[in-house]
């Protein structure tokens, strides 16, 4: 779904997965995306150019290829229940992201890349980074200039409080938590 200058939801809460790629980009007026049911993406998940406030993938468990995040006027991204990118995980250049929850996360297959993502504190990147470390799922991570000033959750916070999810990996599944 692309270039549409108008567009400002995307609703498809049924729709389970893509076998190829999901893309939502050049869509300037978009704010609203209801897609609660989507498990997979077969190969890549862009997402690009909206100003989508709050970005929730509740379901989604799998992208096959590079997932994408960029230029976006998003203040939180949650994919609870993804635990595997085949290749990249990009969050770049998204002035408004302030919080991020990939809780589930156990294995990226190439890169993890977060940047220039001014107002998200770098100790959210920095216990993602070792979240991934712990559960042997990290190949190559990047980070530079989000907020080193940031404030942080509290080590004892939940993850519904914002805190972050200390999990292991038991023969090679990710905790329940």
């Amino acid at each position: 779904i692309t270039q549409n200058q108008v567009l400002s939801t995307v609703s498809a809460p049924g729709v389970v997965s893509f076998s190829q790629d999901f893309e939502l980009m050049q869509n300037p007026a978009l704010t609203d995306v209801d897609m609660t049911a989507l498990e997979s993406v077969g190969r890549h998940m862009t997402v690009r150019f909206a100003e989508i406030p709050t970005m929730s993938f509740p379901s989604l468990e799998v992208v096959g290829g590079n997932a994408k995040f960029e230029d976006l006027g998003v203040r939180s991204a949650s994919f609870p229940s993804l635990h595997s990118v085949g290749l990249w995980l990009v969050f770049s250049r998204n002035d408004a992201l302030e919080s991020l929850n990939l809780d589930a996360l156990f294995y990226v297959g190439s890169l993890m890349g977060i940047a220039f993502n001014p107002l998200l504190p770098d100790c959210v990147v920095d216990a993602l980074r070792s979240q991934l470390e712990a559960r042997g799922g990290l190949v190559n991570f990047q980070s530079t200039q989000n907020n080193p000033d940031g404030v942080c959750p509290s080590p004892d916070a939940g993850v519904a409080d914002g805190g972050i999810d200390g999990g292991v990996v038991d023969g090679g599944s990710p905790d329940a938590g």
